[in-house]
C-alpha cells in the first residue's frame, strides 16, 4: 500500500523521475518527428488537430495551443513509446503504482483544462506554475458528483471554453456555495519541479499560469 490517499503536493519531488533535464529543445530532439495532438480550449483529451512536437513547439504553442496527448504506457516495455518515456525513473514511494497511460504537457500561461476525473495520477511539473481545483468525486461523495456532472453538461467537448473562463465564472459562484455547504476543495499552486498526486476520481481543473512543460502517468488502461 502507498501512503498517498488524498490530493497532495510534493514540493521538489520531479527531481526523483530523471526528467529534470526535460526542455522543448530536448523533446523536438528525441522526438521532434513523433505526432501529438494540439487544442485551444479546456478540452485537451479532445484535440483540434494533430501536428509533431517540433511542429508545435515552433509554431502552434505561440498561437495559444496546448499539447495534452494521452497514449498507452508499458513502463516495462518502453519500446513502442516516444523516446522521452525512457528517461522516467518511478521512485520508490511510487513503485506500486500500475502506470497504463501517459500525458506529455506543454503551453502557455492561460492554457489548461476543465473539471475532469480519470485514474489515479501523479502530475510532474519540470518547469512552469500551475493552479489547481480538486474536489472529491468519488462514489461516496454525491455533491461531488452533482458538480462534476454539472460542469461536464455546461462546459461540453463542443464548447470552445477554457479553463480560465471556467475559473472566473464558476470559483465564487459555484465552488463558493459547494465550499459553504461544508465540502472539500483543495488548491495548489505547482510550481517548476513540484509533483501533484490526486486519487482516482478526484475531479480537478488546471490553470497554467505560466509557461509550462511536464507528464502525467496515470492509472488504468485507455476505455
Amino acid at each position: 500500500m502507498n501512503n498517498y490517499i488524498e490530493p497532495s503536493l510534493i514540493k521538489d519531488g520531479t527531481s526523483k523521475w530523471g526528467i529534470s533535464h526535460w526542455t522543448e529543445d530536448y523533446i523536438k530532439e528525441i522526438d521532434g518527428d513523433t505526432p501529438t495532438t494540439i487544442t485551444s480550449y479546456g478540452r485537451p483529451v479532445t484535440p483540434q488537430y494533430k501536428c509533431t512536437y517540433s511542429d508545435f513547439f515552433d509554431y502552434y504553442k505561440n498561437q495559444g495551443y496546448y499539447t495534452f496527448n494521452r497514449l498507452k504506457l508499458d513502463l516495462n516495455n518502453r519500446d513502442e513509446s516516444p523516446n522521452f518515456i525512457k528517461d522516467i525513473i518511478v521512485p520508490n514511494e511510487f513503485k506500486n503504482f500500475n502506470f497504463k497511460q501517459h500525458i506529455l504537457f506543454s503551453g502557455n500561461a492561460g492554457t489548461g483544462a476543465l473539471p475532469h476525473i480519470h485514474g489515479t495520477a501523479v502530475n510532474l511539473l519540470v518547469y512552469g506554475k500551475k493552479k489547481w481545483v480538486l474536489f472529491n468525486a468519488t462514489e461516496n461523495n454525491q455533491s461531488g458528483q452533482y458538480l462534476l456532472e454539472k460542469y461536464m453538461n455546461d462546459y461540453p467537448y463542443e464548447k470552445e471554453t477554457s479553463s480560465v473562463e471556467w475559473y472566473n465564472k464558476e470559483y465564487n459562484t459555484s465552488i463558493k456555495k459547494y465550499k459553504n455547504k461544508g465540502n472539500e476543495v483543495i488548491e495548489f499552486i505547482q510550481e517548476s519541479g513540484d509533483v501533484v498526486f490526486f486519487p482516482q476520481h478526484w475531479a480537478h481543473t488546471i490553470i497554467n499560469l505560466s509557461e509550462c512543460l511536464g507528464i502525467t502517468l496515470i492509472e488504468g488502461t485507455i476505455n
